[in-house]
């Protein structure tokens, strides 16, 4: 009988204590729920400020993506790519490098229109990417605090990261398939991350990128001795082959790809000048640590808590492998603003990481311990979380900023009207010439009715006919007709003017031109040579349209023999 009694006790206090644990450990449906309400939080702060901006913040690649997406919902073609820019990729190898985002983007800009169905869509990939994070940390950790607490900390950490979420591109989707890549990889989900992978490279041409992070992968498990899977490699490239072989343009998409990640690096070695946009020009110092404290700050901790415990940490992980990647993309990003989008979620992965880990949490409940006995940690953890949450409000104040000085410069209006005009005054099909690049998404908004000298980047003018893109480089930068890379001098002032008015119409074939009133403070004609030409030669440009940010010339014809 006793037994039995014994036997009973031992029986239901285990079943306490299994009822105890699942008390203290959350469902599945607890997290699921959290996770939906940092997506509801996320999409209210970024709706709020996508309805404070006018028109599309960034001024460039959102207005072609809305335009693109909105032609394929138009045409019912999925794999619609129009000729829009003769002297492009576009006419001569048509491709669509973002198929998979526009075709799904077009579904939604069909119901809401171009501008509000493109806020939508990236108000909701913006978004993703917070719950997304919390999912994948929680995993590692016994509780919610500190995964929530990272999660708020990932937001506010750095304001580049917040404003470049707001330029509503295909690239912010790619930042939750990223981590997604990544935590497949650790899991060894091939399936999946073969089938990611293929969705991947439909969605954004520069997919390719998660190939390094397989391959820091095996090089962690060659390093470490352990047996080299190549798994990752296979599933990642296997994947991505997939996802080319689907894309309706496959061979034109490849080539695009071989552009981006092998030609323009060439190009740029052998002395090319290739204009580019700001984002990826070099950033000055003193910004970088201004509107990256926090970040740099969780990276010294990451590369502190990585240096201090490496030996110690699991095996199975490949904490290595994130490390590199984490210490790359900072190298990277004090360099170039763009990188920030690869360094700020992987260097909170690796942080949320670390600090679950077994070794890791020991020392550290160990350090507050003896800290307890020394200072009152109450006030030290206050003072950290008052710090903190000033410089998350800075932040969001500097967000304020960005987009206040946006909306002031904000020149949607006098697009939209001069496309008006143009759509009246021009021959359908038309080519229009502009000396800034990045006109072009905005003209191509308001206006399909005609066609244009460059779009996207000026290395496809570059890759369709070297002479064209040098003789366009030195007529918009020197106001020079000039068909190679060294300023010529064998023309002299009264030459150089007549070979500029037969270049465009002889060579780039346009009749119209669209220039800027203004450039960096000064009117265009005071700040560039070309823009004084096209002033100061009445006889062979006229003034026939002029607004608060922008002038068209009509390029007067004149029976000459062709420079």
């Amino acid at each position: 009988m006793d037994k039995v009694i014994g036997r009973q006790s031992t029986i239901l206090s285990i079943a306490n204590s299994h009822i105890l644990r699942m008390k203290k450990q959350p469902s599945k449906r607890f997290y699921f729920f959290i996770a939906l309400l940092i997506f509801i939080v996320a999409v209210g702060i970024f709706s709020f400020w996508n309805s404070t901006i006018i028109g599309f913040i960034g001024g460039d690649d959102a207005y072609y993506h809305a335009t693109h997406s909105a032609l394929i919902a138009q045409y019912d073609q999925p794999s619609y790519v129009g000729a829009w820019a003769p002297y492009h990729f576009l006419t001569y190898a048509p491709v669509n490098p973002y198929f998979l985002h526009h075709y799904l983007s077009s579904f939604v800009i069909d119901i809401f229109g171009k501008t509000n169905g493109m806020k939508i869509v990236g108000i909701i990939q913006a978004a993703l990417i917070f719950p997304l994070f919390f999912l994948v940390i929680k995993k590692k950790s016994s509780s919610i605090g500190l995964p929530l607490m990272l999660t708020v900390l990932f937001f506010f950490a750095s304001p580049v990261l917040l404003a470049r979420l707001l330029l509503l591109r295909p690239f912010v989707l790619s930042m939750s398939l990223a981590i997604l890549s990544y935590v497949l990889m650790e899991k060894k989900r091939w399936g999946l991350l073969f089938f990611l992978s293929a969705a991947y490279i439909l969605i954004y041409n520069l997919a390719p990128l998660t190939i390094g992070i397989a391959l820091l992968f095996v090089l962690e498990d060659w390093l470490k001795k352990r047996p080299v899977s190549l798994a990752p490699l296979i599933a990642t490239m296997g994947g991505m082959t997939l996802g080319l072989l689907l894309h309706p343009q496959t061979l034109n998409y490849i080539n695009l790809i071989y552009t981006h990640f092998v030609q323009i690096f060439f190009l740029k070695l052998s002395g090319v000048v290739l204009p580019s946009g700001r984002e990826i020009q070099p950033q000055r110092i003193s910004a970088f640590f201004f509107l990256n404290i926090i970040q740099i700050c969780a990276s010294i901790l990451t590369t502190a808590l990585y240096l201090a415990f490496r030996k110690n940490l699991k095996t199975k992980e490949h904490h290595t492998a994130l490390f590199i990647l984490v210490i790359g993309w900072f190298v990277v990003s004090f360099f170039i603003p763009r990188a920030v989008e690869y360094w700020v979620p992987f260097v909170w992965l690796l942080i949320a990481l670390l600090l679950n880990d077994a070794s890791i949490h020991r020392e550290i409940r160990e350090m507050k311990r003896v800290l307890s006995l020394k200072l009152f940690l109450p006030i030290v953890e206050g003072a950290l979380a008052i710090g903190l949450v000033f410089l998350g409000t800075a932040n969001m104040f500097l967000i304020k900023d960005v987009i206040d000085q946006h909306n002031q410069s904000e020149d949607t209006a006098s697009y939209a009207e001069a496309a008006a005009y143009l759509q009246s005054h021009t021959p359908e099909g038309s080519i229009l010439f502009y000396p800034i690049w990045s006109m072009f998404p905005k003209l191509f908004f308001f206006n399909t009715h005609n066609r244009y000298v460059t779009a996207f980047d000026p290395v496809f003018l570059y890759k369709y006919q070297p002479d064209l893109y040098w003789i366009w480089y030195n007529m918009v930068y020197f106001g020079r007709y000039c068909d190679q890379k060294d300023p010529c001098t064998t023309l002299g002032g009264r030459q150089n003017i007549h070979a500029i008015h037969l270049a465009f119409q002889y060579l780039f074939h346009t009749d119209t031109i669209v220039v800027p009133k203004h450039v960096d403070g000064k009117s265009f004609a005071d700040r560039t040579l070309l823009g004084k030409i096209l002033e100061v030669q009445k006889d062979q440009y006229t003034n026939v349209y002029e607004n608060a940010d922008l002038i068209i010339y009509s390029v007067n014809p004149q029976n000459k023999n062709r420079p």
